[in-house]
């Protein structure tokens, strides 16, 4: 009489028919003949190659390196679907939809205050202007008041300047001990975090190094000092680095 070995489907369930094959042979149990489907069809044509206690033992070591990546698939379909409400759930849906729903308003008002910030800087680079003469530094600026400020050159102890990649930089100016402007009245048009002392800064001025060489000539000739002017290259590894200080 010949005996035959069914192996039906079920994806992880096939691990089970592992089992059944562990107690056939224990029991002296070979088949003659192996069908099987799905997941069944792999188990059979596995003992259909080594029909053995030793094929078996192959076997499960394959499920076993297997279990860990098809329980983890697993898991992360059921989630899905319990999300989506097509199935019983491990999760309460309400629950995570309340979360998701947090979390989108959270990057909404990110995304709202990024946004606010950026029309800010392009209004402030559309209305601000620098302007240098032989004897002072004037700052116009402001989106909806313009304010004026009016930085003579013997006021001013020293200037930096920060270059960037492409040439543009920033160039913040000390002023002498005694002056002093608010730093929200400068603002943004002041050097960061300079809250005690606030410094004036021209931001993100074009061809930022000849405006820097321009600057401290000015200063030069009205102060009677010597100006210094930073080496470019330096600047642009080291950060802000002094452009003028007198001597």
């Amino acid at each position: 009489m010949s005996r035959a070995f069914v192996f039906g489907g079920g994806g992880k369930w096939g691990a089970v028919q592992v089992g059944m094959l562990h107690a056939l042979f224990a029991h002296g149990l070979r088949p003659d003949l192996v069908v099987g489907c799905s997941i069944g069809s792999v188990n059979g044509a596995c003992v259909a190659a080594d029909p053995t206690s030793a094929g078996v033992d192959r076997l499960e070591r394959l499920w076993v390196e297997q279990a860990a990546a098809l329980e983890i698939r697993a898991r992360l379909r059921d989630r899905i679907r319990s999300f989506v409400g097509r199935r019983p759930y491990l999760y309460e849906p309400e629950a995570i939809r309340a979360m998701a729903v947090s979390a989108l308003w959270m990057l909404l008002l990110g995304a709202l205050a990024i946004g606010l910030l950026a029309v800010v800087a392009w209004l402030s680079a559309r209305t601000a202007v620098y302007t240098i003469t032989d004897k002072r530094i004037v700052l116009r600026v402001g989106i909806v008041l313009t304010l004026t400020f009016n930085l003579p050159f013997k006021r001013i102890a020293a200037a930096g300047l920060r270059l960037e990649a492409d040439g543009t930089g920033e160039i913040p100016l000390t002023l002498r001990p005694g002056d002093r402007i608010a730093y929200l009245h400068l603002w943004p048009h002041a050097r960061p975090w300079h809250l005690a002392r606030p410094e004036p800064m021209l931001r993100s001025v074009p061809e930022a190094q000849t405006v820097a060489r321009l600057l401290a000539e000015a200063w030069s000739r009205e102060t009677g000092l010597v100006a210094t002017p930073a080496d470019a290259d330096a600047q642009a590894h080291r950060g802000s680095e002094p452009a003028l200080a007198g001597r």
